[in-house]
């Protein structure tokens, strides 16, 4: 029997990454827009090596603020009063998130930090729900899926404007079921996160960001000089760089592996760490979980770069951020599925500090299926 009649896609499609060197100082606006261009994450750790955890609690910040996991009709969150406080205020971006759904068999809501919010729903659900969808892509035909997107932060969405109103009718009448989100409040000057004042009937629970500190000891570290691009063929740079990513991901999950008194047998394992290295080291992990803001995310990157300026780390260091899996789109509005892996991730692998110039890569990581909808 032939592999196409049992499997309807039998042409598996992989993940794709964009890897680029970068000077941190004349490509400040490259780097930045991968963070601000990337808003819903719900991960971020940094590596840093040869550091202890003391070390690394005295030069990062601590109390970041909250997000709030919520259960909430989503007319709820229209109601004037809310959206016209919350949603449309100057000086504050509020941001949600569904959770507890799967892309492409779930209907799935956001609300980003310009003011858009959109729905990827099920045929059923958008031919009930009453509001006009975006053109389907190849992918939302395929999932059956259909994407609604509006702006909440036009100045003309209001009570007694027919969109605004249509919406909120179809809200209450036709999708009136409760969601579960994540959701935070973000003021645009200090980047800070703010306490929401929910309406009466809405359940909410506030969630302090949690910070984790991991000390790992006993470790080979390498020294990954070998990502400096300059001067090496892109074939051999990419090789070492996807080691890099490799060696990162089993520090992400403490494995035994990169332990120095590692000694599996051949049959368990063959990994080596990239060489040279520097065995019987110690390293910090630092991470951080909720709905994190991309403006935390890019303080976070301005402070790790201070502590290779200043020397309190005089290797390497890395950043890197996971985005939800269930996000209907990631980076500058380019629709995304999860089919096999969802991945939406970026890394930027820090270097050591020469002559106040500092270079970096930058690992940004697609799913299985992500394409532009332009």
């Amino acid at each position: 029997m032939s592999e196409a009649a049992y499997l309807n896609h039998p042409e598996i499609p992989t993940g794709h990454a964009d890897v680029s060197a970068l000077d941190l100082n004349k490509h400040t606006i490259e780097w930045q827009a991968t963070i601000d261009n990337h808003p819903f994450n719900h991960k971020l750790a940094i590596f840093l090596p040869f550091c202890t955890a003391d070390k690394a609690r005295q030069h990062l910040q601590h109390d970041v603020g909250a997000y709030y996991k919520v259960e909430a009709k989503l007319s709820d969150l229209l109601e004037p009063g809310f959206c016209d406080l919350q949603i449309q205020s100057p000086s504050r971006r509020f941001i949600f998130h569904s959770i507890d759904t799967q892309l492409d068999t779930d209907d799935v809501v956001v609300l980003d930090l310009n003011g858009n919010l959109t729905f990827s729903l099920l045929k059923s659900t958008y031919e009930e729900l009453g509001l006009e969808g975006r053109k389907q892509s190849r992918g939302d035909v395929r999932r059956q899926k259909h994407i609604v997107q509006i702006n909440l932060r036009d100045a003309k969405m209001k009570p007694g404007d027919k969109r605004y109103d249509r919406l909120l009718w179809c809200l209450q009448n036709n999708l009136d079921r409760p969601f579960k989100i994540v959701a935070a409040l973000i003021d645009t000057e200090t980047g800070n996160t703010e306490d929401i004042p929910w309406p009466k009937n809405i359940r909410a629970e506030k969630v302090p960001f949690q910070c984790e500190y991991t000390e790992l000891s006993g470790v080979n570290i390498p020294s990954f000089e070998g990502l400096n691009q300059d001067g090496q063929v892109v074939d051999d740079w990419l090789h070492r760089v996807s080691l890099a990513m490799e060696w990162l991901g089993l520090a992400h999950v403490r494995a035994k592996r990169l332990r120095d008194s590692d000694r599996s047998e051949p049959y368990i394992s063959v990994y080596k760490e990239p060489q040279p290295s520097v065995q019987n080291a110690q390293g910090t992990l630092v991470q951080w979980k909720g709905l994190i803001p991309p403006s935390f995310i890019k303080q976070v990157m301005i402070n790790l770069r201070k502590m290779m300026l200043g020397h309190a780390v005089e290797s390497w260091a890395s950043l890197t951020v996971w985005g939800f899996r269930d996000s209907p789109f990631t980076w500058n509005d380019t629709q995304h599925y999860h089919f096999l892996n969802g991945e939406n991730d970026y890394t930027f692998f820090l270097q050591p500090c020469e002559n106040d110039t500092q270079k970096a890569v930058s690992y940004v990581a697609y799913g299985s299926h992500h394409s532009n909808y332009r």
